[in-house]
């Protein structure tokens, strides 16, 4: 796995990870070809994907929401776009639904924060759970990661608050922000110097065949968390 196309919608939150996601790939030795954008509110993706196919990439992304996705993954399978297809919060199940039928190639689905349609630790269990118990619902909505993206934070900033003795000295809260390590849902987080903030974790699934094989976690500065599934 070499070359990377990305097929996204024309706005800002694209072209902000693109850019994140192009200093990433540098990093780690992935050529990034040229990213095709597409007008939110298409949904006849055949041409973009098609400009994409001709770059000849080893893994199509296309993003960066399901109702997007499921489509996009139909039409791309249809057009047979690359080996590999990998999903920027686009889950799996989407393109289920719209082929009718498993892919038959690779799928790497990765979001921002935790991937609580799939909770994997402890605390992650027991955030759905609390969520579940809270609305009445029976299964946690698609969109359930968002409510990750605040929540580490919000506990960190309480714990830095206690250890400031204070709420309103903002200069002592900031302080012991930078000192304490947070045990976040995913990983232990901790106040990064050099970017002056905390980093949001990133969440990834690896599907073949239609079934997860492996998960990892992802947060700045930190090794990786990658756990492989056994089979069922």
């Amino acid at each position: 796995m070499k070359t990377v196309a990305w097929c996204l919608p024309d706005d800002e939150t694209s072209s902000q990870f693109l850019k994140a996601f192009g200093e990433r790939a540098e990093q780690i030795g992935l050529t990034k070809l040229e990213n095709v954008r597409f007008p939110w509110g298409s949904t006849d993706f055949t041409p973009f994907i098609t400009r994409a196919k001709a770059l000849k990439p080893d893994v199509l992304g296309i993003g960066w929401i399901d109702a997007i996705g499921g489509p996009m993954g139909r039409q791309a399978m249809e057009l047979d776009a690359a080996p590999i297809f990998i999903g920027w919060s686009c889950r799996y199940e989407p393109i289920r639904e719209a082929l009718g039928g498993d892919l038959d190639r690779p799928y790497i689905y990765f979001q921002p924060g935790v991937d609580l349609n799939n909770p994997w630790t402890d605390g992650q269990k027991e955030l759905v759970a609390r969520y579940l118990a809270f609305t009445g619902e029976t299964e946690p909505p698609p969109n359930l990661y968002a409510a990750a993206w605040g929540y580490d934070f919000l506990h960190m900033l309480v714990e830095a608050m206690k250890k400031a003795g204070t709420v309103d000295d903002v200069d002592a809260v900031a302080a012991a922000l930078r000192s304490i390590k947070y045990d976040g849902l995913a990983h232990p987080i901790d106040f990064d110097d050099k970017t002056n903030k905390v980093d949001l974790p990133t969440a990834g699934i690896l599907y073949i065949a239609g079934k997860m094989v492996a998960r990892f976690d992802h947060t700045p500065g930190l090794p990786d968390k990658v756990y492989r599934i056994p089979p069922k």
